[in-house]
């Protein structure tokens, strides 16, 4: 069987599509860290409230 040789478009397109994912990810973890501040924040300052 010979080897096909892959388009260049498509290489291109893996390679957008991989820098999508990849920012994507970066943002949700950021946004995730973000909230989990946000929430023991939250906590601390119901902890002081309720003393």
């Amino acid at each position: 069987m010979p080897h096909k040789q892959v388009k260049p478009e498509a290489q291109l397109h893996y390679g957008e599509a991989a820098t999508s994912a990849m920012l994507l990810y970066s943002e949700a973890i950021t946004t995730s860290a973000v909230a989990f501040d946000e929430a023991v924040e939250y906590n601390l300052l119901q902890l002081e409230l309720a003393h």
